[in-house]
């Protein structure tokens, strides 16, 4: 059997039987019918049903949230917060590069004048 190219199979089954080329291929050279799948049975989700969301465990030492934490004491790193399957934060240490201090507000690592030009008490260990 011979194929010029396969773009050409009727992919919709506007012809006929939808992927009938693919299909007689298939068929010839396994010398069977392509087996039917079995119905999947339905599934309806209650649009008035509350989504279901597992509950946040509470505030540590380094996390408050999942995400991105700041240390108030110390600007020249942040915390990478996430759930671990005991519901409890496991933090990752993560350490600003030279030069830089974490900035709460934009939640980066931006450049030390940038970061103590914010003023209100952040960075308040760090910033002159």
């Amino acid at each position: 059997m011979m194929v010029w190219s396969i773009e050409t199979d009727d992919f919709h089954g506007i012809c006929g039987r939808p992927f009938d080329l693919i299909k007689t291929l298939r068929e010839t050279f396994t010398g069977g019918d392509i087996p039917t799948p079995p119905t999947l049975p339905t599934t309806t989700i209650d649009p008035s049903a509350p989504p279901t969301t597992a509950p946040l465990p509470p505030p540590d030492d380094n996390c408050s949230r999942p995400g991105i934490n700041a240390d108030p004491e110390n600007c020249h790193h942040y915390y990478l917060c996430t759930v671990s399957v005991d519901n409890t934060y496991s933090a990752q240490e993560e350490l600003c590069a030279a030069g830089t201090l974490f900035n709460p507000n934009a939640s980066i690592c931006d450049w030390e004048d940038a970061v103590c030009a914010i003023g209100s008490g952040i960075c308040k260990n760090d910033c002159p």
